[in-house]
């Protein structure tokens, strides 16, 4: 399989080089093209609409909110898609959504799209060829976009994203691997609830249950929380403990601010085994506050 960096923008490449963009090759199987065929057939949909909805799953999959529509293109027609659907919905209940209407379509205006907003695409090489300026004007936010191309037993996919950090390349990678996996799994489980679909293969599932969760070290379990922070405080007390938007706190001025927080707590009555309830929003505030109460002896 090709990840090299490459894009199906071809000469227009140089234009949106803000992009990060992997390509990816699908051998699709005979079983899987006839599972593909059946499954239209059946549903009374199409090939689109297919990639489309397994898009639309794999971003859920990645916690994308249910309310946010991914768009595509149909007849030269941008159309806004979202779904109703349950985890114990099969993938035939979803797509049969596009006749009996738990599949939510709208036509829109590129006009209508906002730079505040995210957006997900998901187009054929085709509709995107012609009129390439079209689709990616420079006020609109392209959060993701899957270009992809269906031919014979062979599906090209072009994933990009404008989220230029470090790990972007990384992330899009595996997002493609997953996006196979995930179309393969549904057309081999068309009838399975989607809540049971697994985007993992072997390796990456027993590196997140085994390897990622193998924290066992010397030492644990003889020091509490309270005591690993401020043994990190007294050896960093420069690095930055906690960041939240524009604000930023070290682990000097974090072990002060407990300090001065479980101070007032003890002043309040807080002994060991007294449970304190917390209402604060996410900030370094609600970190000291949990961090105070620990230290003053008590429980949130």
């Amino acid at each position: 399989m090709d990840t090299s960096k490459t894009s199906l923008l071809e000469n227009q490449v140089n234009v949106y080089e803000n992009f990060l963009t992997r390509t990816r090759r699908i051998p699709l199987k005979k079983t899987m093209l006839d599972d593909l065929k059946v499954a239209c057939q059946q549903a009374k949909v199409t090939e689109h609409d297919i990639l489309n909805l397994t898009f639309y799953l794999l971003l859920h999959k990645y916690n994308l909110n249910k309310e946010v529509p991914i768009y595509s293109v149909t007849e030269r027609e941008l159309e806004a898609v979202s779904i109703r659907y349950a985890d114990s919905d099969s993938f035939y209940d979803i797509i049969s959504g596009f006749s009996d209407g738990n599949v939510y379509r709208q036509i829109v205006n590129f006009t209508q799209l906002s730079n505040h907003n995210h957006n997900y695409f998901i187009l054929r090489e085709e509709e995107i060829k012609e009129r390439i300026e079209y689709f990616f004007a420079p006020n609109i936010s392209y959060d993701m976009v899957m270009i992809y191309q269906l031919q014979g037993e062979d599906l090209s996919c072009a994933l990009l994203c404008d989220k230029q950090t470090k790990n972007s390349l990384l992330f899009i990678n595996q997002m493609l691997s997953h996006f196979e996996l995930l179309l393969e799994n549904l057309m081999g489980n068309i009838h399975m609830p989607v809540g049971r679909i697994d985007i993992l293969d072997k390796k990456e599932r027993n590196q997140q249950l085994y390897h990622w969760n193998a924290t066992e070290r010397k030492g644990a379990g003889q020091y509490t929380t309270i005591q690993r922070f401020e043994e990190m405080a007294e050896r960093y007390p420069s690095r930055i403990a906690v960041e939240h938007l524009q604000e930023q706190l070290c682990y000097q001025e974090l072990a002060q601010k407990v300090n001065q927080c479980a101070a007032v707590l003890r002043e309040q009555g807080v002994v060991q085994g007294t449970r304190v309830a917390i209402s604060v929003r996410n900030s370094p505030d609600l970190v000291v506050s949990l961090l105070a109460i620990w230290k003053a002896g008590g429980a949130y």
